[in-house]
């Protein structure tokens, strides 16, 4: 009997020190999963962040591209029932018209890029949210969202500006034609 308590205790202490290792190694990964647990929420939560104000801001521009169509349209009336039928000054009012159209068409298109992009992230964050999974993001989509985002938000910055520009210029055509007329 003493023979086999010598044999099983020492066993039994190895397999209880196993066990321990087992533990603590478990243990560790739990704190390690819930930490990265904690580092994809937030990662969430700024992504939701930046949608918001990008939505924000697309709103805006989409305000201000209403506006200055509408203004367009005045100077555009205002123009042609001022002018007079000098064939040079209809043709300086008729390049100046086309090449509002054409900024304004821009607008038009980038303003339908920014939707688009907008919605295929409306996509991208319902998926993730709906997802038993959302909590997993490899680094690769990780990245590839915030580029995405980065872009939308160069892009609606840029529109802005271009905004502002045709603005000034209708602004400053219409002093010309108050001037003249």
């Amino acid at each position: 009997m003493e023979l086999l308590m010598q044999q099983i205790l020492p066993q039994l202490d190895l397999a209880s020190q196993n066990m321990i290792e087992k533990v603590n190694s478990l243990k560790k990964m739990e704190a390690d999963v819930l930490k990265k647990i904690d580092e994809y929420t937030k990662i969430q939560s700024e992504c939701k962040e930046t949608a918001e104000k990008l939505a924000d801001k697309y709103e805006d521009i989409n305000e201000r591209h209403e506006e200055l169509m509408v203004k367009c349209q005045h100077v555009l009336i205002d123009v042609y029932s001022k002018c007079n039928a000098d064939p040079v000054e209809e043709k300086y009012f008729k390049n100046k018209l086309e090449a509002y159209q054409s900024r304004v068409d821009k607008l038009s298109q980038q303003l339908n890029e920014i939707r688009n992009i907008e919605d295929q992230a409306k996509l991208i964050n319902e998926r993730e949210v709906n997802s038993p999974d959302s909590l997993h993001l490899n680094p690769n989509k990780e990245k590839v969202l915030k580029e995405i985002l980065n872009e939308v938000q160069h892009a609606i910055e840029g529109l802005i500006s271009k905004v502002n520009e045709t603005r000034q210029d209708v602004d400053t055509l219409k002093k010309t034609q108050q001037q003249r007329g």
